[in-house]
C-alpha cells in the first residue's frame, strides 16, 4: 500500500469533482532541475494520498496541509518531553544536603520503636532514595502503551506522518526513562557498597569534627546508651538521645561492619537483615520499657459520642491518637429511629472512624483488660478472635453502655428473632427487615385473621426519647406508606408503648410529657403506663406484662435501661465503681485512683463514668461536652507531657474543673410535630427556665439542630435529600 501511494510512476489519477479544494492543482508543474524533480515526486505522492482520502466516505484532508502533521507532532513531542523531564528529575541533589539530613532525622518515625522492642510485629523501614522507580518514571515507561492506541487510529485513517512521529517519540521516552531507572539503581548500589561510601556522604551534615576517628563515634554511641539507660531525669534522657543520634549518624558514614555492629549493640537485631542496601536511619532512644516516642500515645476505647468527639477535637499532630472499638463508625443516635422505617438511609447517619485526618491507628476489637504496670490494653479482634496488646501513655475510656434487659425471661434469648434492641446501626436494619417481613407474611392469603393480628402488632418497651421517636416514625410509616402498598392490612395494625413509670419522658418537663401522651392517644397508639414486661413467650408470641395482661406480638423493640459493657464491669478490677458499675471520676475526668496506680493517665467520660459529687445523666450532650473539654486540656498541655515518669500534669494547677452546660432537650413524635424542653438551660445547679414548645416549629428546630450537628458535609447533603425523597416519593419498603 505504501509503494502504491508514494510511487511517482504510473498515470496521473483523475480528480473527483467534489471533495477537493481549488488550491490543489490538477497536475504538478514540470521540474526544471534535480531538486525540483524530488519535490515534484513528493507532491505527486501527497496528491495521490489526497485523492484516496477524498474517495473514502467521511474522510477529508486537513485544510492546513502538512503543517497539521508538524503541529500535532510538536504538541505530542512537548508533552512527552514534560513527562520524561518530570520522571528524570532526581529526587536528591548534592546541593541540598542539609534539607536531606533533616528529612533523614525525621525519617526515624518510620519504624515504631515499640514494635521493635516487643518483637510482636516486624519493623517497616521507609524505602531509601533511588531504590526503585518513582510513579512518574513508571508513567514514562508506560507512555508507549498509552500512545499505541492513538497511533493505531492514525494509521487506520492513513495519517502516517503523525503516526511515525508518535512511534519515534515512543523510542525517546522509553530510552530516557530506562536510563534514569538504571542510574537510580546504580546510585542505590553505590550507597550500599562500602567502597562507594563517598557518594552517600552528601545527605549527612557534620555534627562533630569530621577529623575524629570512628572509635570516638562509637564511644559517643555507647555513651548515649549509658546515659539513656541509667538516668531517669528528663534532661539526662534528652542529652543521651542527642549523643545517640550523633553516634548513629557518624557510624552511618563508616563501613558496613561498623554499621551492623552499632545496630546490634542497640538491640535492633530484627533490623539488621532489612538494613541491607539501605541508608541507616537514626533510631529513637531505648528506655527500660520501650524506645522513647516522639509523641505521647493516647488510646481511646470506644467510638461513640464521647470517643468520637474527643478524637475530633484532640490535636493529632501533637499526640499519637489510636482508637479501639468494635464499631468502625460513629453513629448519630438521635436519627437512628428515622432509619428504622426508611426515612433516612443507614449510610447518612454514620461517620467512619478511619476518615478522621491524622489518625494514628484504629483497631476493630474489644478491649478486655488494662495493665496499669506496663500500660498495656489487652484486646480481642472482632473477626479473628486473637488477643493482642496496645501500649498507651494516656487512656481515655469512652466505652458507653449497652441495653439492660434486667434478666427478663425470653428477651435476650430471642434477640434478633422477635425481640430487637435499638442501640446500634445493625439493630435498625434488623428492625426494618422484621417490619417488612411481618407485612409480607400477613399479606399471604393463607394467613388467618388471628395470625395477622399477631404479626402486625408492634410493641415498644421504654418511655424515653428514643422509644417515643420510634413510635412516631412507625406511625407515619403505617399511615403514609403501608396504606398505599398494603391497603388490606390497615385494620390489623396496632402499636403498643410500655413504660414502667407513671408517665413518659422522665427526663423532660411534665408539660412536654403530657403533650406527647395526648398526641399518641389521638393517633390510636396504646399506652401501658405503670406496667413492666415480665417475659416473652416465643411459642405463643405473647408479651407478658406486670398487670397480668398479655399482648400477641409480631415484633418487640426493647429500648429500656442501660448497663455497662463487659470491659467496664470485668476488665477494670482496680478501678472504683459507682451506681450501675459506672467508673467514678473526679471533677477533671480522671479515674478515681487512691493508690495512684495509673499515675493520672486514665480518664473516663460519657455513659460509663460518673462524678459522685455532681452526677450527670447518660446523655449525648454530656459525653460531647466532656470530650471537648478534655481534648482542650490536652491541647494546651506542655509538649511531651506523659513521656517520662512520673507523668507531667495535663492540667494546670489553677485549671477550672469540668462544668456541664445544659442545652435543653428535644424530640419528634411523628406527623411533622415535635417538642422542645428549655425548662433547664444553663450550667449545672444554675439552670434557667425558658419554657417548653411543641408543634411544627419544634419539629423544624429539631431537624435544623441535628442537621447542623453533623460532622461531615456528606451527611449534611444526604440527610436533606432523604428527607425530601421520603416526603415526596415515600419510604423504601425493600427488604435486603
Amino acid at each position: 500500500m505504501t509503494d502504491v501511494l508514494f510511487s511517482s510512476q504510473g498515470p496521473e489519477p483523475e480528480l473527483p469533482r467534489q471533495g477537493m479544494t481549488s488550491r490543489v492543482p490538477a497536475t504538478p508543474p514540470r521540474p526544471r532541475n534535480a531538486s525540483q524533480h524530488i519535490a515534484t515526486q513528493r507532491n505527486t505522492a501527497r496528491l495521490r494520498l489526497r485523492v484516496r482520502l477524498a474517495r473514502r466516505p467521511g474522510l477529508a484532508w486537513p485544510r492546513h496541509g502538512h503543517g497539521h502533521d508538524h503541529g500535532m507532532a510538536m504538541i505530542v513531542s512537548m508533552a512527552s518531553i514534560i513527562v520524561v523531564r518530570a520522571a528524570s528529575t532526581p529526587e536528591r541533589r548534592r546541593g541540598s544536603s542539609n534539607a536531606m539530613c533533616s528529612r533523614r532525622l525525621r525519617a526515624c518515625t518510620a519504624i515504631d520503636p515499640r514494635d521493635v522492642s516487643s518483637g510482636t510485629s516486624n519493623p517497616r523501614p521507609r524505602r531509601s532514595d533511588g531504590e526503585s522507580p518513582t510513579s512518574l518514571q513508571l508513567l514514562a515507561l508506560s507512555a508507549p502503551v498509552l500512545f499505541a492506541l492513538p497511533c493505531f487510529a492514525l494509521h487506520c485513517i492513513a495519517l502516517h506522518g503523525i503516526a511515525l512521529h508518535c512511534i519515534a517519540l515512543h523510542c525517546i521516552v522509553y530510552s530516557i526513562a530506562s536510563h534514569r531507572i538504571a542510574s537510580h539503581r546504580i546510585a542505590s548500589h553505590r550507597r550500599a557498597d562500602p567502597a562507594g561510601e563517598e557518594a552517600s556522604q552528601a545527605p549527612f551534615v557534620e555534627l562533630q569534627n569530621p577529623n575524629e576517628d570512628q572509635d570516638q563515634d562509637q564511644d559517643h554511641n555507647q555513651e548515649g546508651q549509658a546515659r539513656a539507660g541509667g538516668d531517669k531525669n528528663m534532661a539526662g534522657i534528652l542529652a543521651g538521645a542527642k549523643a545517640l543520634a550523633r553516634g548513629a549518624l557518624r557510624v552511618a558514614r563508616g563501613d558496613e561492619e561498623a554499621r551492623r555492629a552499632s545496630m546490634a549493640r542497640r538491640g535492633l537485631s530484627a533490623m539488621v537483615n532489612q538494613a541491607d542496601n539501605k541508608l541507616l536511619k537514626p533510631v529513637r532512644l531505648v528506655s527500660s520499657r520501650s524506645l522513647a516516642k516522639a509523641r505521647p500515645r493516647i488510646v481511646i476505647v470506644g467510638s461513640g459520642w464521647g470517643g468520637y468527639s474527643f478524637l475530633s477535637y484532640i490535636d493529632k499532630k501533637k499526640y499519637d491518637v489510636q482508637v479501639i472499638s468494635p464499631s468502625n463508625h460513629f453513629l448519630f443516635t438521635p436519627l437512628l429511629p428515622s432509619s428504622v422505617v426508611g426515612t433516612l438511609e443507614f449510610r447518612a447517619i454514620q461517620e467512619p472512624v478511619r476518615t478522621v485526618r491524622n489518625l494514628g491507628a484504629y483497631y476493630q476489637a474489644k478491649a478486655l483488660s488494662v495493665d496499669e504496670n506496663t500500660r498495656q490494653i489487652t484486646c480481642k479482634g472482632i473477626f479473628s478472635g486473637d488477643e493482642f496488646r496496645v501500649e498507651y501513655d494516656f487512656l481515655v475510656c469512652a466505652a458507653g453502655a449497652k441495653t439492660n434487659t434486667f434478666n427478663t425471661p425470653g428477651i435476650a434469648d430471642r434477640e434478633g428473632k422477635e425481640v430487637f434492641f435499638l442501640k446500634h446501626l445493625h439493630h435498625a436494619r434488623q428492625i426494618r427487615n422484621r417490619i417488612l417481613e411481618c407485612f409480607e407474611r400477613a399479606a399471604i392469603h393463607l394467613t388467618d385473621d388471628a395470625e395477622r393480628d399477631r404479626l402486625l402488632t408492634f410493641v415498644v418497651v421504654g418511655g424515653g426519647p428514643t422509644s417515643c421517636e420510634l413510635v412516631g416514625e412507625l406511625r407515619d410509616f403505617i399511615r403514609n406508606d403501608v396504606a398505599k402498598w398494603y391497603p388490606d392490612l390497615q385494620d390489623y395494625i396496632s402499636i403498643h408503648l410500655v413504660e414502667a413509670q407513671s408517665r413518659l419522658l422522665g427526663s423532660f418537663d411534665e408539660s412536654v410529657a403530657k403533650i406527647v401522651e395526648r398526641r399518641f392517644r389521638r393517633r390510636n397508639i396504646q399506652l401501658h403506663l405503670g406496667a413492666s414486661v415480665t417475659g416473652f413467650d416465643p411459642e405463643t408470641g405473647i408479651t407478658k406484662l406486670s398487670d397480668g395482661s398479655g399482648i400477641p406480638t409480631g415484633m418487640l423493640v426493647w429500648s429500656a435501661g442501660l448497663e455497662q459493657t463487659r470491659f467496664v464491669q470485668d476488665g477494670l478490677d482496680g478501678v472504683e465503681k459507682g451506681p450501675g458499675k459506672r467508673i467514678i471520676i473526679d471533677d477533671h475526668l480522671r479515674v478515681s485512683d487512691p493508690d495512684n496506680k495509673f499515675d493520672n493517665r486514665f480518664f473516663a467520660l460519657g455513659d460509663c463514668a460518673i462524678n459522685m459529687e455532681t452526677p450527670l445523666a447518660p446523655l449525648a450532650q454530656v459525653a460531647g461536652q466532656q470530650a471537648k473539654w478534655l481534648a482542650k486540656a490536652f491541647n494546651e498541655a506542655p509538649t511531651g507531657v506523659g513521656l517520662v515518669a512520673p507523668a507531667a500534669q495535663v492540667f494546670k494547677p489553677d485549671s477550672d474543673p469540668f462544668a456541664f452546660f445544659s442545652l435543653g432537650s428535644m424530640l419528634t413524635f411523628g406527623g411533622f410535630q415535635g417538642a422542645v424542653d428549655f425548662t433547664q438551660v444553663g450550667k449545672q445547679n444554675e439552670e434557667s427556665n425558658l419554657g417548653a414548645l411543641s408543634g411544627f416549629l419544634s419539629f423544624a428546630m429539631w431537624r435544623s439542630a441535628y442537621l447542623l450537628r453533623q460532622n461531615s458535609w456528606t451527611n449534611r447533603i444526604l440527610i436533606p435529600m432523604y428527607w425530601f425523597k421520603s416526603f415526596l416519593l415515600g419510604r423504601d419498603i425493600s427488604r435486603f
